[in-house]
């Protein structure tokens, strides 16, 4: 199935949702979606996404859903949908929180159904968005998921119980990332830069340094010795990234736990 072939419903048409349905559109994909609030449908109207009334209706017929709702709102909306959902549609959660299985149950015993943790970055094509698969899920709607992914970005297959870490790894991950760019361009501006000058630097300079990951076969520490220099205390600066990703986690679970009380 291509892309021109395949219709996606995005019920949310939040941050995430109006990245993920204009992503999907330059792909050639068609879109339509549903939300509760009128701005949120105006943003994805002038995006060129389609906007239906209801999430039944946006759902009747599409090939994948995706759900790109806050976690309270996945059992109502699904809930509404239920009766309506046909056995070759292919449900995606981009919820946090809610687990794979509780979304199976909410579908249906038999529902085709995946989740994955979408990031920011899939706004240019460059995500890391985590996936797990459905026991039912077919080769196609496999095929499906995966063909949706690479228009996001990279992924990487993890267990279901893995993917609260991952909000904190990858889901939150930018905005510490962010961070990281805005404080070495205050420092630029600082020493006599241009908030320009500074902002196209220090974007630049994580970029080269994630690429150079990536791309240059060396180890981190390898690559850490190319730079010498060694003005930031690395030790002390580590656990704030790991108790950022550990926090964001703990904040998932507990707002599982909370829904579930």
């Amino acid at each position: 199935m291509t892309a021109g072939m395949t219709t996606v419903a995005v019920i949310g048409l939040g941050r995430i949702g109006l990245v993920v349905g204009k992503r999907l559109l330059a792909a050639d994909y068609s879109v339509r979606g549903s939300d509760s609030s009128a701005e949120a449908r105006e943003r994805a109207l002038r995006a060129g996404i389609d906007v239906l009334p209801t999430a039944q209706e946006v759902a009747s017929g599409a090939n994948m859903i995706l759900l790109a709702l806050p976690p309270a709102a996945v059992t109502p909306v699904l809930s509404e949908i239920q009766g309506s959902l046909q056995a070759e549609q292919v449900i995606v959660s981009l919820a946090g929180a809610v687990p794979l299985d509780y979304i199976q149950e909410l579908a249906g015993p038999t529902a085709q159904v995946a989740r994955i943790m979408p990031n920011t970055p899939s706004l240019v094509g460059q995500g890391m968005n985590p996936v797990c698969y459905g026991k039912h899920l077919s080769a196609s709607g496999r095929e499906q998921v995966r063909n949706l992914l690479v228009v996001l970005g990279e992924t990487t297959q993890v267990a279901d119980e893995q993917m609260n870490l991952c909000t904190g790894l990858t889901g939150a991950a930018p905005r510490y990332i962010f961070a990281v760019i805005e404080a070495l361009a205050e420092a630029a501006v600082a020493g006599g830069l241009s908030q320009e000058e500074g902002i196209r630097m220090a974007t630049q300079v994580t970029a080269g340094s994630a690429l150079a990951v990536l791309q240059s076969g060396l180890t981190l520490d390898e690559l850490k010795a190319l730079t010498p220099l060694q003005p930031l205390d690395e030790e002390a600066s580590k656990p704030l990234f790991r108790q950022a990703v550990e926090t964001a986690e703990k904040k998932m679970d507990a707002v599982w736990a909370g829904m579930t009380r």
